[in-house]
C-alpha cells in the first residue's frame, strides 16, 4: 500500500506540472481561486472567535 501511495504522489505531481505547463493562466485561475476560498474560510473563523470573544 506504500508504494501505491508513493506512486500516486508522482503521478499526481506529474500531472499538476502538466496542466500547468499546458494552460499556465487557468492553472493560475484556480490556484488563485484555491487561496482566495482558504482565505474567506479563515476570516470566517476569526470572526466567529472575534463574536464570542466580544460577548464574554
Amino acid at each position: 500500500m506504500k508504494k501505491f501511495w508513493h506512486v500516486f504522489r508522482w503521478f499526481l505531481l506529474a500531472y499538476f506540472i502538466y496542466a500547468v505547463v499546458k494552460s499556465p493562466d487557468q492553472a493560475a485561475s484556480i490556484v488563485r481561486t484555491l487561496f482566495n476560498l482558504l482565505a474567506e474560510a479563515f476570516r470566517g473563523i476569526i470572526g466567529v472567535f472575534d463574536a464570542i470573544l466580544r460577548r464574554s
